[in-house]
């Protein structure tokens, strides 16, 4: 089974959206190569952050392994550790242009209780720096060219569960900020979490925060939110009940561009035009991908998509992206 079919099952309903009338814009491949980033006992979806392509091996064990293959081609493993932790759950990774490699995750100890924790693992390797957040769980993680450290999970207030909780730290890990989002939940859900299962991206100048249920929001550097957009008309074709099968991804582009992805009839790619507020299909039928096209990231202004699953790897492509389907600078923000 491929890693990308135990992406979780997502609840959602489609929303209504008008569509310009311009040409759809297209991929335009650039370049393509295999990584060998496969894990069968624990797969893990890896993400294009700073300077590589960063994922996992032997996620869930008291040993994994992060893992950076570079645009150069240069492949590095690094062993992670915490002291009496017999598991760790690694639930998000990024890594900043100096090669600083950021964790998130959870660790679990031999009484079974798990602790959240953020990784700080410096560009030298050295002695890795280990913040223990609990009550606080960070689902995902980023970190702004600033160094400042993105995460977006849930925390407890009063004994009780608060989910979609935005948290900032320093370089060193310690807190800047904290505040509890309101955002669109996920129809049919029996709990209002939306940081599981979603994407955090960061540009040279903003944060990105695709949700559970698929509302996309902007934050400035320094906290603000400066921009929210609701989801794109995803359209699963086989629902159980209230349920859709559903698969999304984000990436984010150092000139901010923004791209989705999701199984869809219309489009599997979307393309945000933020002046109309309008979220305008990418075709991508020249490309041949899988129904899916999985997004890893940019590396500048190339997105790398994730195109074929094989005994030998990952089919690693990157693109360029056409204008059409977006008045000038309104793709672009």
């Amino acid at each position: 089974m491929s890693w990308k079919a135990l992406w979780p099952v997502i609840v959602f309903a489609a929303s209504q959206h008008v569509f310009a009338q311009t040409p759809s814009p297209t991929l335009v491949r650039k370049s393509e190569r295999t990584e060998m980033f496969r894990s069968a006992e624990n797969p893990f979806e890896p993400v294009w952050s700073g300077y590589a392509l960063i994922g996992v091996r032997m996620n869930r064990t008291s040993r994994p392994t992060i893992w950076a293959s570079s645009a150069s081609g240069g492949i590095e493993d690094v062993q992670f550790t915490i002291p009496n932790a017999g598991q760790i759950l690694v639930r998000g990774v990024a890594a900043s242009l100096d090669h600083t490699i950021l964790i998130a995750g959870t660790a679990i100890g031999g009484d079974s209780q798990g602790s959240g924790f953020i990784g700080i693992i410096p560009p030298d390797r050295s002695k890795k720096l280990i913040v223990r957040t609990t009550p606080y769980t960070a689902m995902a993680i980023t970190v702004a060219p600033d160094g400042v450290i993105w995460t977006v999970g849930w925390d407890k207030e009063d004994g009780k569960r608060v989910f979609n909780v935005l948290k900032r730290f320093n370089p060193s890990g310690t807190l800047l900020s904290s505040i509890h989002l309101t955002v669109r939940p996920i129809p049919g859900a029996s709990i209002s979490d939306v940081a599981y299962a979603s994407a955090l991206r960061c540009s040279g100048d903003r944060v990105g925060w695709l949700t559970g249920a698929s509302q996309y929001l902007e934050f400035s550097l320094d906290g603000r939110e400066i921009g929210r957009f609701e989801p794109p008309p995803w359209h699963a074709e086989k629902p159980v009940g209230s349920v859709l099968h559903v698969l999304l991804n984000l990436a984010l582009s150092e000139n901010n561009e923004v791209v989705v992805a999701g199984l869809g009839p219309i489009s599997s790619v979307w393309r945000l035009n933020r002046d109309a507020r309008q979220w305008i299909p990418i075709d991508v039928s020249g490309e041949h991908l899988d129904r899916l096209a999985w997004l890893l990231g940019f590396d500048g202004n190339e997105l790398i998509v994730d195109t074929k699953t094989s005994n030998r790897g990952e089919v690693v492509a990157r693109f360029a992206i056409s204008a059409g389907g977006c008045p000038r600078g309104a793709c672009a923000f």
